[in-house]
């Protein structure tokens, strides 16, 4: 796994952080909504929405997670557990 981002430069788009037990938590994934997510789908009207579809991990489905996608217009789609990987056809055919 140490070699998977030498490739990557500081100007890449590309955004990744690691925990000491591989796991991922609340704090983590309000960040990536808050500095990823909000910076390359910000809508240029105030009006706009967007859709964010996540599975119904506890990193996904708590309050400050909610409430921060409410009131910035991210209408979320929250998939039932053990689906996705029915549902989400890119995790099969794209990745």
């Amino acid at each position: 796994m140490s070699t998977w981002v030498d490739e990557v430069r500081t100007d890449s788009k590309v955004h990744f952080t690691v925990l000491s037990n591989r796991w991922s938590n609340n704090a983590i994934r309000l960040v990536w909504l808050q500095k990823v997510f909000e910076r390359y789908t910000k809508p240029i009207r105030v009006t706009q929405k967007r859709l964010l579809i996540v599975d119904e991990h506890s990193s996904h489905v708590n309050m400050a997670f909610v409430n921060w996608a409410n009131q910035h217009s991210v209408i979320l789609l929250i998939l039932l557990p053990y689906t996705t990987h029915r549902l989400q056809p890119l995790d099969v055919g794209l990745f």
